[in-house]
């Protein structure tokens, strides 16, 4: 009984894991912004999360939080996606900064100021939002640019 009660205080309440993501973690964003009203199917994963698949309507987005392995910094996201029945995409949509020179020297953390990351999926591929800080840490001053990362690949 004692093991039972040590356990339940010592495991997080829901609550307070939130709070720790939203502080400590990181959010990722994919955002629908195919035209003509298209709903854009979204499903993704890591090697020990499933999230499940997802239909993002028009102008709405996929939203998701995580706390990084921080020790390892192995922590690995990707992501299928279809605009239509003719194209799709699969790709990684986080990586650790310790792994970017994998996915074509793009290191993630180093082009946003914020714990955030946002992907645009648009018709003619998928583009990442960066957020450069140009001031300081005392008065940071970002810059918010797109970044065409990948066109959609073809359904045969």
């Amino acid at each position: 009984m004692l093991f039972l009660l040590l356990a339940n205080a010592l495991t997080p309440s829901s609550a307070a894991w939130d709070l720790w993501t939203e502080k400590m973690g990181w959010k990722v964003n994919i955002v629908n912004q195919l035209s003509h009203n298209k709903r854009l199917f979204v499903h993704c994963k890591s090697k020990d999360d499933d999230l499940g698949p997802h239909h993002v309507q028009s102008k709405d987005r996929f939203v998701f939080r995580f706390v990084e392995n921080f020790y390892w910094a192995t922590t690995l996201f990707w992501c299928s996606m279809s605009k239509d029945r003719k194209s799709y995409a699969s790709f990684d949509v986080f990586w650790s900064a310790d792994n970017h020179e994998k996915n074509k020297n793009f290191n993630l953390q180093g082009l946003t100021g914020t714990r955030e990351i946002i992907w645009l999926v648009r018709d003619d591929g998928i583009y990442f939002r960066a957020q450069r800080n140009y001031g300081n840490s005392y008065v940071p001053r970002y810059i918010t640019e797109e970044i065409f990362y990948r066109k959609w690949d073809k359904k045969k």
